[in-house]
């Protein structure tokens, strides 16, 4: 397996699928063959869905956390991020 996220050029399958399998099925809309513990990368505005195994799809955040004084933010036992536009 390439280490340095270069596109696979032989494999026991296909090597597009596994390249699909690697760019985390990069796309506009979540494939309809995502299975539980996949991610998918959306190419409309970058941000990552994880399946769970109740065939839900969750946005994987990936803001950074707020902080003030050196302390994080929190409401409602939740941390607050600044997400990317």
């Amino acid at each position: 397996m390439p280490q340095d996220g270069s596109d696979f050029t032989e494999s026991r399958g296909s090597y597009q699928d596994i390249n699909e399998i690697k760019n985390n099925y990069r796309g506009p809309d979540v494939p309809s063959e995502i299975q539980e513990g996949m991610e998918h990368s959306r190419s409309t505005d970058d941000r990552l869905i994880h399946r769970t195994s109740a065939e839900q799809n969750y946005l994987i955040f990936q803001g950074d956390i707020l902080c003030m004084d050196n302390e994080m933010l929190v409401m409602d036992n939740e941390v607050l991020v600044w997400l990317p536009v």
